[in-house]
């Protein structure tokens, strides 16, 4: 789990917080999109060594999980973030 920032009067505020990292999502969505386009192809490695196909896609395949984990600690603290603004929220409603 990713360390969540705390929302607070000397900080950023939550919603620029929320905004910010939705914003990276949104740019890992597109770049996993681009990854995702430029997998490896056999026709591009049968002159090299006999497995050189594999080996480029078990490295490709490990780009594309390092790049969900970024997308996933990302939504994940975009939840922390929403998490403490409703909370706020509920406190200021129930005075």
């Amino acid at each position: 789990m990713p360390k969540i920032p705390t929302v607070h009067l000397n900080g950023t505020s939550g919603e620029t917080l929320a905004e910010q990292q939705y914003a990276v999502g949104k740019a890992l969505v597109k770049l996993a999109e681009a990854l995702k386009e430029a997998a490896p192809n056999a026709r591009d490695y049968y002159t090299q060594e006999p497995n050189a196909f594999e080996h480029a896609r078990n490295e490709h395949h490990a780009r594309i999980a390092m790049l969900d984990r970024i997308r996933i600690d990302t939504m994940e603290i975009v939840i922390g973030i929403q998490d403490q603004i409703d909370a706020h929220a509920a406190r200021k409603a129930s005075r």
